[in-house]
């Protein structure tokens, strides 16, 4: 296809059409690449364009991987090195966005494998140093921006994150740690746990422990508290915790926040250890986050969590209860929010059971909230009921709401008691508010509503096998 024959296309300027494939590119993985074929003019305007080329995706097969035939595998390799070298050099100098997943290593054992005798175990760094296109990334990794692996063990994790390691005060800068800002690290088998494959033995000495030189970092499925990964000192922090992935301790995650008092954004999605009982009303732990901005619970204990926090600054509050039916979770909301956090996002999910007196009590304390959802909680019809509340008029004639008269988003979604036929009726008694209703007659299955946000979806380049 010739540029000519692109008639409505070939008006735009170039500015306005770079624009479109930078959006292109960021959603779609080999956009680049799709849009060269296209026509010559967009050839060039894409190879003139480094910032098209700014994410890649890297797919490392494991050495050790013997259901690939080793022609095929070294062929593929081989492909794989020529196309992602001339995608680093066509990105010039500009900051990358990558991800690098790496398949096939460190498999737990099976059931033939414990029946046999075991050979010679992979040495944990066998992938950093086998793989070119391991050794590719080391090259470019000081102009790496967001980094996310993903592998099958953290033994396969650690050698590729050890050069973004953050030196103390009195070690020397290394010059190829760049600009790191976001790192996403997930162990996409969580049977397979530690530093070390199954059947390895440990190192001579022991490796450095590495403390994440980023803004934002996010762990699927890793050991907590890990034995080479330091998360303290961060500022922002999200813990994943699979189904099958072993459950988190509160005393883990405490001495962890213990020496974070620089965070400013947590996320937990995770199953605790410990179950919630009545005594959790009186927590044995009080610990204060001066600068904590938004908070993310999703577990089946928020209340001993919840309960310990002191968090003078936060603004946004999400929490789901995986428990559902724990009795303790609405006292527990109303024991926090004595503090009186300047709240101004609420997300609740699945909170059941939660008395008429605790929305009540819950809702007049929240005055500075903007936003406020509610997703599969009973007894919406209590928290429509406190928000329909009659204004007053004050000296000056001024109509206010009771309740939350900063709200202006309001969302219900699968709430019993609570129907997309009352919007018109709300909205004469609040028409400033956006609002939405979803109740079950809109949605098919409960899987449309996503409450486990887990990783986020993102667009990648090239992917190299």
């Amino acid at each position: 296809m010739s540029y000519p024959s692109l008639p409505l296309i070939s008006k735009l300027p170039s500015e306005l059409i770079l624009l479109i494939f930078s959006w292109y590119a960021f959603s779609v993985a080999d956009a680049p690449l799709n849009i060269s074929s296209v026509c010559r003019a967009w050839l060039q305007l894409v190879r003139a364009s480094p910032e098209l080329w700014a994410r890649l995706s890297i797919h490392i097969q494991s050495p050790s991987d013997v259901d690939i035939p080793l022609d095929r595998k070294y062929l593929a390799e081989a492909d794989a090195v020529r196309k992602a070298t001339a995608w680093f050099e066509r990105s010039g100098m500009v900051a990358l966005d990558l991800r690098i997943t790496i398949r096939g290593a460190s498999k737990p054992p099976t059931i033939t494998d414990l029946l046999t005798i075991p050979t010679q175990p992979t040495p944990p760094l066998a992938i950093a140093r086998r793989s070119p296109l391991a050794s590719l990334f080391q090259i470019h990794q000081r102009r790496v921006r967001t980094l996310l692996i993903h592998a099958p063990a953290e033994c396969d994790i650690q050698p590729l994150i050890q050069p973004f390691h953050s030196l103390g005060p009195s070690e020397e800068e290394d010059p190829r740690q760049g600009t790191l800002q976001e790192l996403e690290l997930e162990v996409t088998d969580p049977l397979t746990t530690g530093l070390l494959p199954p059947g390895a033995d440990a190192p001579a000495t022991p490796l450095p422990k590495i403390t994440p030189k980023s803004v934002s970092v996010r762990i699927t499925n890793l050991t907590i508290p890990s034995p080479w990964l330091n998360l303290e000192s961060l500022t922002s922090l999200t813990v994943t915790q699979s189904v099958l992935a072993a459950p988190l301790f509160l005393s883990d995650i405490f001495a962890l926040l213990g020496k974070s008092s620089a965070m400013k954004y947590l996320s937990i999605h995770a199953r605790i250890a410990e179950s919630p009982t009545q005594s959790s009303l009186t927590p044995i732990h009080f610990l204060t986050l001066p600068h904590l901005h938004a908070l993310h619970l999703s577990l089946n204990n928020t209340i001993d969590v919840l309960l310990a926090l002191r968090t003078p600054q936060l603004s946004s509050l999400s929490i789901t209860d995986l428990d559902g039916r724990a009795p303790w979770t609405g006292r527990a909301l109303k024991a926090f929010l004595t503090s009186r956090p300047p709240l101004k996002e609420v997300k609740l999910e699945r909170l059941l059971g939660i008395e008429h007196g605790i929305w009540e009590w819950c809702l007049a304390r929240l005055s500075m909230v903007e936003s406020l959802t509610l997703a599969y909680c009973e007894r919406g019809e209590y928290v429509l009921a406190e928000l329909s509340k009659q204004t007053k008029v004050n000296k000056s004639g001024e109509r206010k709401m009771e309740v939350c008269s900063a709200l202006r988003t309001l969302s219900f979604r699968q709430c019993p008691g609570v129907y997309d036929t009352m919007l018109p009726w709300f909205h004469t008694i609040r028409p400033h508010l956006s609002m939405e209703i979803v109740d079950s007659s809109e949605i098919e299955s409960e899987g449309d509503w996503e409450g486990w946000e887990g990783l986020d979806s993102r667009g990648w380049g090239v992917h190299l096998r």
